[in-house]
């Protein structure tokens, strides 16, 4: 049959190839609606039952977990905790009695006013929870009406599985061993379909137009987990060079799995520091395996997500700890709650926004919540004694307001001076550099703050004025446009001449072309994805530093992003040509 070339958004590397099998999940028939008023307390009754078989069945899918893959495991257990939200099944018990309705009926109020109220935000985070509670919702309906799973649970061998979507729940129950690789119609990287694909290391390509109605069951297919590549019906000689490109792939990570317990550094000698990105304390394992030298930031606004209650102080003191103790003297930097934007929390009164990216988020909604505020930096404080603990504050936009969060701190520690509790009171303070008027105040600033923090995916965005998760503008979304590039530079300058540290930990340090670019205007601290750091050390374990900052004198005068992504890969390609260019996200 004829090749058929489909394309969508690589989310988890490696190559699938394989038989295909297409998953129709089972749909819910069409619901009764209206019951005798005398009937409520029956209805609420299936309703809990209902409940409590989704809490049993999610308990089983957590206990087939392999032990290491707690990123499943906290997913699940976070759709454990939507089963208890009072604003959700809570809400659509009391919707049966109130409106005679049955619970099938409430339970599909419940989730097309959650879905209402989320669809307002815009944000990759709050379109994650729409399909999270989407899931949830769907296994609730699904044991109210005696509806048995998919085909999921039925494969016997080995297939690349297509589907219009897989549920969150969906995913962590594929078996990897006979999951050779996936591709939806729907879904973006940041989802937590994709997060759990990365997890199980299953190649998987989301966002792919009309793939139900190009395949058929059994039919060869390839999946280019890097490019976001589909291909049917492949020639013999395509196929035999992916097989290729597959046993190359196994090779790398074989390689790359060899170096965690060697050191960042280029072939001349100089070192750079490697560090990882986390959001949830299970996460901690991964980093040590990673090989990163500590957590360059720690993101503990999810810490407030997926919940209808504030995190007590001793609850955040304990997780702050626990990623202290468990890097065992290494850095940790400790990011306060960054809510607002793309982040949101039932626990938090956030008023709806037209444009929440530039609304009360972060240190602005800090600012005016300080009860909330004070809390956080005293657990942040107190863990601070149990090992190298740095503070970092989130979207900064200027000195004055630098100031005024600095004043809180002081206070802060006031109090805990006069209480007898133990902190680190020469804890280092750090501040994101991410909107504009921060890289123009960057000079005033650099003698309040003991380092500084590039977020690069904000940066970028704010700069450009662009909403990358806007599909008509996503490609004026460039990480190498001149003006990001220069702003970059301009506070490395800033840093260097203050003798302040500066980092990047925006999705840039992830990306070897990036990264080549960022050594080359003066950055020596990175910060990304655990699982990016072995590509990355690979990189600098072939580099000379003196050679990449010659770039740097360069890429700033071209005129065009393209300009400078063709230039900085024909370079990369002349400097360490063994290295995989075409797997970069960037440059492809």
């Amino acid at each position: 049959m004829a090749r058929i070339d489909l394309s969508g958004t690589g989310v988890s590397r490696g190559f699938g190839i394989g038989p295909a099998r297409v998953y129709q999940p089972k749909t819910v028939a069409r619901v009764r609606s209206k019951i005798p008023s005398t009937d409520f307390e029956s209805e609420q009754g299936r309703l809990d039952d209902a409940l409590a078989a989704s809490r049993l069945q999610l308990e089983q899918l957590i206990s087939r977990q392999k032990p290491d893959n707690k990123t499943a495991v906290n997913i699940l257990k976070m759709h454990q905790a939507l089963l208890d939200d009072p604003g959700l099944f809570g809400a659509a018990r009391e919707e049966i009695e109130k409106k005679s309705i049955s619970a099938e009926a409430a339970v599909n109020w419940a989730l097309r006013n959650a879905h209402q109220q989320f669809s307002k935000i815009s944000g990759d985070k709050f379109r994650e929870r729409i399909r999270d509670i989407q899931d949830v919702g769907k296994r609730v309906l699904n044991n109210l009406m005696g509806v048995l799973g998919g085909s999921l649970a039925e494969l016997k061998e080995p297939v690349i599985l297509l589907a219009h979507d897989l549920a969150p729940s969906d995913t962590a129950s594929l078996p990897p061993e006979l999951v050779l690789g996936f591709a939806t119609e729907v879904g973006g990287p940041t989802s937590h379909t994709a997060i759990l694909a990365r997890s199980l290391q299953i190649p998987a390509v989301v966002g792919v137009s009309n793939l139900m109605q190009q395949v058929e069951d059994g039919d060869l297919i390839i999946v280019n987990g890097f490019t976001g590549e589909i291909i049917i019906h492949p020639e013999t000689k395509t196929e035999a060079l992916y097989r290729e490109a597959q046993d190359e792939f196994i090779r790398q990570e074989r390689y790359y799995a060899t170096l965690s317990s060697l050191p960042s550094v280029t072939v001349d000698g100089h070192p750079v520091m490697l560090l990882a990105n986390i959001e949830l304390a299970s996460e901690i394992r991964s980093v040590h395996n990673s090989g990163a030298e500590g957590i360059g930031l720690y993101r503990t606004e999810y810490l407030f997500m997926g919940r209808s209650s504030l995190p007590s102080e001793e609850e955040q003191y304990q997780a702050y700890r626990n990623a202290a103790e468990s890097m065992k003297k290494r850095p940790v930097v400790i990011r306060t709650l960054d809510i607002g934007g793309d982040k949101f929390s039932h626990a938090l009164s956030m008023p709806e926004e037209l444009n929440p990216f530039l609304g009360w988020r972060a240190v602005r909604f800090c600012l005016q919540n300080i009860d909330i505020f004070r809390t956080q930096l005293r657990a942040i404080l107190r863990a601070s004694v149990h090992g190298d603990v740095s503070l970092l504050y989130p979207l900064i936009s200027g000195v004055g307001e630098l100031r005024q969060i600095n004043t809180v701190l002081a206070e802060v520690k006031s109090d805990l001076e006069q209480e007898g509790i133990p902190y680190n009171p020469g804890i280092k303070v750090g501040g994101m550099i991410e909107v504009p008027s921060a890289v123009m105040m960057v000079e005033q600033m650099a003698g309040e703050l003991d380092f500084f923090s590039i977020g690069t995916n904000d940066l970028i965005q704010y700069t450009l004025a662009v909403d990358r998760g806007n599909a008509r503008i996503a490609h004026l979304y460039q990480p190498l446009h001149p003006a990001v590039l220069k702003m970059i530079r301009e506070v490395v300058r800033v840093g260097h001449e203050h003798n302040i540290p500066v980092d990047v930990c925006g999705e840039m340090a992830s990306d070897p072309l990036c990264t080549l670019i960022l050594l080359a205007l003066g950055v020596e601290r990175f910060s990304m994805s655990p699982v990016a750091i072995p590509n990355i050390k690979a990189l600098l374990r072939h580099l000379r530093m003196d050679q990449a900052r010659a770039l740097g004198e360069r890429v700033v005068e071209i005129p065009t992003a393209e300009q400078v992504m063709d230039y900085a890969t024909r370079v990369g390609r002349r400097l360490v040509p063994d290295f995989p260019w075409e797997q970069t996200k960037i440059a492809r």
